[in-house]
């Protein structure tokens, strides 16, 4: 695959470390879920969210501070 923007809603947590190898870096680390940064450079990068079942439920690319929505699940657990 090698492309971020290829994922989809819900692919797991461990697929995407298998496949991207450990992410630049964490954010949102006080709800308990772990959210990650993969950068393309300093002005680009993706922020991936999961859900507390490790499952990919937003991607969002960030260019030069603005961040636009690739795919968010909006269903309700």
């Amino acid at each position: 695959m090698k492309n971020i923007e290829e994922l989809k809603i819900g692919t797991l947590r461990s697929e995407i470390y298998k496949e991207f190898g450990k992410p630049d870096s964490y954010f949102d680390l006080n709800t308990n879920l772990i959210n990650v940064i993969y950068k393309k450079s300093d002005a680009e990068y993706y922020k991936l969210y999961f859900r507390l079942t490790n499952k990919l439920w937003k991607l969002t690319k960030v260019i030069n501070d603005e961040e636009y929505i690739i795919f968010m699940d909006i269903r309700i657990d």
